[in-house]
């Protein structure tokens, strides 16, 4: 995702002009539920009609030396771990903006944030973010 200016998640920012995104994936799956019947040989195969996204971010951010890139990278995980589930679904939207060939805007709607690496590489912090959603707008 070159070019990418922000992406934030309830008021923290995960990447911005300043850091580089160097990991950008995207995966939708169906909600299928597998029901056995009594008697047959086959389970009922039932659509739901739900699908969730998930988004895979690699942010790399660049310290001015070792120890603040440590000192970001564990500041930075205690404030995600503190980020619980908010009462209007809203305030948990994914956003992404950039202006890579244009400008444009997305939304990871209700988006979760499954799980958190991150690693320091001497002065620089590698940070991955897994997200979950329900819908793309």
């Amino acid at each position: 995702m070159q070019g990418a200016d922000t992406i934030t998640w309830r008021g923290v920012e995960i990447a911005s002009s300043t850091n580089a995104v160097v990991q950008f994936d995207q995966a939708s799956a169906r909600m299928v539920e597998s029901v056995p019947l009594i008697g047959s040989k086959k389970p009922k195969i039932r659509d739901r009609q739900n699908t969730s996204h998930q988004f895979v971010v690699g942010v790399l951010r660049e310290h001015p030396g070792a120890s603040s890139a440590r000192q970001f990278m564990l500041d930075h995980a205690k404030n995600l771990q503190g980020l619980s589930a908010p009462a209007d679904a809203a305030a948990s939207d994914l956003e992404f903006s950039y202006s890579a060939g244009g400008s444009a805007n997305f939304t990871l709607n209700h988006a979760v944030l499954n799980s958190f690496q991150a690693k320091q590489i001497g002065v620089s912090t590698l940070h991955t973010y897994t997200f979950t959603g329900e819908e793309i707008a």
